[in-house]
């Protein structure tokens, strides 16, 4: 799908911004059925957080991957390792903290970190360069 979308002219960067914000109403919708005790929003909210990842990912990968140099595709791998490294163990902390005392308030905490978290990667998003784009300023190097 995002190959397509590069060949046909899109940005990579839009489908990842749209994959961002569908994130963090993903996380939203999620936190309302677990204070209301809905599991119909709880499963909902899962599947269009799982729709939101599976587009923003690809993306940032294949803006990376366009951009042709081996420190960006490096630090973007960096990133990647970090990130799920951190964002597992904090929401490990946080789930094993709530096992104890409340899980709803553990989760809560989790769900406001992944869509602040959605919401950043929205906004820088829109921000990464387009394949095949030339950077002002670097029209020699490729």
């Amino acid at each position: 799908m995002h190959a397509r979308a590069v060949d046909s002219g899109r940005a990579p960067t839009r489908v990842a911004t749209y994959g961002g914000l569908l994130l963090a109403a993903a996380a939203r919708t999620v936190l309302v059925g677990l204070r209301t005790t809905t599991p119909p929003f709880v499963y909902a909210g899962c599947l269009a957080a799982g729709l939101g990842m599976g587009l923003g990912y690809p993306a940032l990968w294949l803006a990376t991957m366009g951009a042709g140099t081996g420190g960006a595709t490096s630090a973007t791998l960096l990133a990647d390792v970090l990130g799920t490294g951190l964002g597992a163990g904090l929401a490990g902390t946080a789930a094993g903290d709530g096992a104890r005392h409340a899980v709803v308030p553990a989760l809560t905490g989790t769900l406001l970190a992944v869509a602040a978290v959605a919401l950043a990667f929205a906004y820088v998003a829109r921000r990464m360069s387009d394949p095949g784009r030339t950077v002002r300023g670097t029209e020699g190097e490729r």
